[in-house]
């Protein structure tokens, strides 16, 4: 079984797909915003994050 990573960085992978698996790492929403907008932020970032690796 393979490993893919996409958005590779200097110490993690943005994206890691292994098998049937999707990993997501680092997701964090803007400072200084309210618990409700940095979900907002969080959720749409990983909506973009699993488009990216083919699956939703």
């Amino acid at each position: 079984m393979s490993i893919r990573r996409i958005d590779v960085g200097p110490r993690m992978s943005q994206i890691v797909i292994h098998g049937n698996t999707v990993y997501l790492a680092g997701q964090v929403g803007e400072p200084g915003g309210n618990v409700a907008s940095q979900t907002r932020d969080v959720l749409k970032t990983i909506d973009e994050l699993l488009a990216q690796a083919g699956t939703d």
